[in-house]
């Protein structure tokens, strides 16, 4: 109902912005997620839908998977740069300009992604988050679920110490919580992660569980520990 209801609202927005001009407008926007992936199409498919639908003959999403236009590290700049003009986008990726979204990623905090979506919006609407979203509007939030850690190899016990392994993660609390436990954060693109796994230039990824099939993590991480790491800042 919420989507249906924005879809709505920006559709009227557009209209009042074109007047009575019979072109439409084409918008290109990138998932960062792959063609098969459940949520790209429940999601971001889904919401592309409304809003063509209760727009048409004003607007149009032209919506691109994958990898080409943009992946996790250079989305923000290529919307800027008019590469596309809507995107899906984790927060966690772009280190230095999101510092007071990072609170999102606090782990044991929040219960669930739902959660912490409705909080992340009602900070933004707050406007205590202004100095960042001084560039892009946000058209929705979608805080990412409690991550847990996903292992090539076996796990110490009891999860104390990580020390030596090699953890892919993204974002400042998520690396230093990596790094108090002993082990050592890397930086690795989501698109790049299955190799770096697969190869042991990784031991493992902070991730969470429901969308590893979507970057066919699930085939190179046999030890999963479930644990509420922390969420992440993330939205449209």
């Amino acid at each position: 109902m919420r989507l249906r209801a924005f879809a709505l609202g920006l559709a009227a927005v557009l209209l009042a912005a074109t007047g009575a001009r019979a072109d439409e407008s084409k918008l290109i926007m990138t998932t960062i997620s792959s063609p098969t992936s459940q949520v790209g199409q429940e999601n971001y498919h889904g919401w592309a839908n409304r809003v063509n639908e209760a727009g048409k003959g004003i607007v149009a999403i032209d919506v691109r998977e994958g990898f080409a236009l943009a992946n996790s590290t250079n989305f923000y700049d290529r919307l800027l740069s008019d590469v596309m003009q809507i995107t899906f986008g984790s927060l966690n990726y772009l280190a230095g300009k999101f510092q007071l979204s990072q609170v999102m990623a606090l782990p044991f905090v929040m219960d669930s992604a739902e959660q912490e979506s409705v909080v992340f919006w009602r900070l933004y609407k707050s406007g205590l988050l202004d100095s960042e979203f001084d560039q892009i509007v946000p058209l929705y939030f979608y805080a990412f679920p409690q991550v847990a850690l996903h292992l090539t190899k076996v796990p110490p016990a009891p999860l104390a110490d990580l020390s030596g392994l090699r953890i892919i993660i993204a974002g400042q609390i998520p690396s230093a919580m990596i790094a108090k436990l002993g082990g050592t954060p890397i930086s690795i693109a989501l698109s790049d992660t299955y190799q770096a796994l697969q190869r042991s230039t990784a031991d493992g990824i902070s991730f969470p569980m429901a969308p590893l099939p979507d970057f066919k993590l699930d085939e190179v991480t046999r030890y999963h520990i479930l644990a509420s790491l922390g969420g992440g800042p993330g939205g449209v």
